[in-house]
C-alpha cells in the first residue's frame, strides 16, 4: 500500500491532494508535437537553449502535472525528462502521456520536503506553477535547489498574480485568487539571492493570456471574456509583446 506523501508542519499548502487530484482529472491524454508548440514553450525553449550544461542531461519537474510541458521541453532539448508530483492522478497522467508519445519518462509520486532523490541529482530542476500554492515560497525553492547539480540551473515559472492576469481572477473567480500568494519578479530574485544563486534571467514569460475560463453567470460577460481569451493573446503574441504587467507568467534562471 502507497503512504500518502504529507507536508512538513512547518510549510502551509493552499492547495491539497484532492484540489490537484479533482484539477487533473478531467485531463485526456495528449497528442505532443513538437512541430506545433505554443508560443509560451517555444520562449522558455529558447530561454533554456542558451544556458551552458554541464554533462547531466537530466531534468525534474516539481509538480510534474500531466507531464505535457515537460516532455515538450525535454523533447525539444534532449534532456532526459523525471517528474514528482504528489497527486496520483497527475502522476497515472504523466505517466499514461508518456506511453502514448513513446517519451522515456521516470515519473515519481512523492513530496518536495522529502523527495526521493540524492541531493544534485539533476542538471535542471523545474517548476511551473508551483511555489505560489505555498505560504512559505522560498522553502520551496530551497528544497528544489537542494536537487540541483554544481553547475546545473533552478528554473521557475509562475503565473503572473502581480499583474493584470491576477487583477482579473481576483475579479471573477476569487476562490482561485486566494488558492496563490503574489509573488513578482523582486520577489523571485530576492528568493534566489537568499539561496545564493546566479541569476542568469529573470522577466516576463509569454504574452497577454486570460488563464482561466471563468463562470460567471451573465452571458453576455461570459461571451466577451471567450473572445478576448482567443483574440487578444494571438494579436500580441504575433507583435512579440511583453511586460511584466501584462504577461501571463514570470520566469527566473539561476545558476547553482
Amino acid at each position: 500500500m502507497n503512504r500518502e506523501p504529507e507536508f512538513d508542519s512547518g510549510d502551509k499548502a493552499l492547495t491539497d491532494q484532492n484540489f490537484w487530484n479533482e484539477n487533473w482529472e478531467s485531463d485526456n491524454v495528449s497528442v505532443i508535437d513538437l512541430q506545433k508548440l505554443g508560443y509560451r514553450q517555444i520562449e522558455l525553449i529558447n530561454y533554456i537553449k542558451q544556458l551552458r550544461f554541464n554533462q547531466n542531461r537530466r531534468i525534474l519537474e516539481i509538480g510534474v502535472g500531466p507531464g505535457v510541458k515537460l516532455y515538450e521541453l525535454a523533447g525539444s532539448l534532449d534532456l532526459e525528462p523525471w517528474g514528482l508530483d504528489f497527486s496520483e492522478t497527475a502522476c497515472r497522467l504523466a505517466r499514461q502521456n508518456a506511453l502514448a508519445n513513446g517519451i522515456a519518462a521516470v515519473i515519481i509520486r512523492g513530496n518536495i520536503f522529502s523527495p526521493p532523490f540524492s541531493p544534485g541529482g539533476f542538471g535542471i530542476t523545474l517548476s511551473q506553477g508551483l511555489i505560489e500554492h505555498f505560504v512559505n515560497p522560498l522553502e520551496i525553492l530551497r528544497q528544489c535547489s537542494e536537487l540541483v547539480a554544481p553547475g546545473g540551473y533552478l528554473i521557475t515559472t509562475i503565473p503572473n498574480i502581480a499583474g493584470f492576469c491576477g487583477l482579473l481572477v481576483k475579479s471573477i473567480d476569487p476562490d482561485n485568487f486566494k488558492k496563490h500568494i503574489v509573488i513578482n519578479l523582486t520577489d523571485l530574485r530576492f528568493m534566489y539571492e537568499e539561496l545564493k544563486l546566479e541569476v542568469v534571467f529573470s522577466g516576463p514569460l509569454g504574452g497577454i493570456y486570460i488563464p482561466y475560463y471563468p463562470k460567471v453567470k451573465s452571458f453576455i460577460i461570459w461571451f466577451f471574456l471567450g473572445a478576448l481569451r482567443k483574440t487578444l493573446p494571438l494579436l500580441l503574441n504575433r507583435l512579440n509583446f511583453k511586460s511584466e504587467y501584462f504577461s501571463s507568467e514570470l520566469l527566473i534562471v539561476g545558476k547553482k
